[in-house]
């Protein structure tokens, strides 16, 4: 009797896995199209999310296109709270305009579409701290973009600041010039290259060529004000290696050979310079320049270097 239940659970349990498997056979496919159709809400849902955005952009746009005018605005006075702190930058959650006088009535600055268009989660550098007539604190500001704006510069209230914690978008000691690195603050470029520079403003960066021959530079995070990469192209800078413009080129590439590998025929960096060398794996470089670029490495002896310069290869050289 034992023995005929046994068998019977046996039959049982092998129908009933049968059927759970015939179960799953079926419905496989039925899962599949349920999971695909889920992943298409959840795309259709985040389109009509950023077109609401859009939508909210243009109505603020709109407004401001359709207010009226009263110049009589800048007539009226401000006075700069200087004894204010504020942080060196601050992001703008937005949307808020860069206005041309530090009262809700003045104009917007525009766009090079010609048109007002709002700053939102930008970051801006901060200039001045004023108070207008009517009671109210704005912040003199410089968003720091010319490639799309006519004019960088304007009023924004301080309540649509907020102070938030800025590290350097590039960082990294193992080079220097001068012992100047990648990360440092400006000011550090400064004390070796002196306080006469020419700007230069893009979108991500700012330039800074010291002297009138621009013997060095620096580009600059604008708004974590610090260094993203570094050139030099006149003699008593050296590296850590103790090697300077001007120096044997082929010397040059000696020492340095020691310790880091070389771009030999395009291997590590297509395309690029062969007197470039891999200073660690997050993209750090060092270049060397000479005269003639194509020299080939077998007629270094009688070449100097001309500039070199330290950078990252995935973000763009000095």
């Amino acid at each position: 009797m034992k023995k005929l239940l046994v068998v019977i659970f046996i039959i049982l349990l092998a129908t009933g896995c049968s059927e759970q498997q015939k179960i799953d056979e079926q419905t496989a496919p039925l899962n599949a199209q349920i999971e695909t159709q889920a992943e298409y809400i959840k795309e259709l849902e985040e389109r009509v999310e950023h077109r609401e955005e859009e939508l909210e952009d243009l109505s603020v746009v709109i407004g401001e296109l359709t207010r009226p005018v009263d110049n009589s605005v800048y007539s009226k006075g401000f006075n700069e709270r200087k004894f204010e702190y504020l942080p060196r930058a601050m992001h703008v959650a937005g949307p808020t305009y860069l206005r041309t006088h530090p009262y809700d009535e003045a104009a917007a600055l525009r766009k090079s579409t010609n048109a007002p268009w709002p700053l939102k989660e930008k970051d801006v550098i901060i200039h001045a701290l004023v108070r207008n007539e009517d009671g109210e604190d704005w912040v003199l500001v410089e968003y720091p973009d010319l490639t799309n704006y006519l004019n960088n510069f304007g009023y924004v209230p301080l309540d649509s600041l907020k102070e938030v914690e800025y590290s350097a978008s590039l960082s990294d000691d193992t080079e220097s010039i001068a012992g100047v690195k990648i990360g440092d603050i400006f000011e550090k470029a400064v004390v070796v290259w002196g306080d006469e520079y020419n700007k230069s403003n893009g979108p991500n960066m700012m330039g800074y060529s010291f002297g009138d021959e621009a013997v060095a530079g620096v580009d600059l995070d604008p708004i974590k004000n610090t260094i993203m990469s570094i050139f030099v192209r006149t003699k008593g800078f050296c590296t850590k290696e103790g090697v300077m413009v001007g120096d044997s080129a082929k010397e040059v590439m000696q020492i340095y050979e020691k310790k880091y590998e070389r771009n030999v025929d395009g291997k590590l960096y297509e395309e690029r310079s062969e007197y470039i060398f891999k200073l660690n794996d997050d993209g750090y470089v060092i270049e060397f320049r000479l005269n003639e670029n194509d020299i080939s490495y077998e007629n270094l002896s009688d070449e100097i270097i001309t500039s070199m310069s330290i950078y990252n290869i995935y973000v763009g050289d000095a």
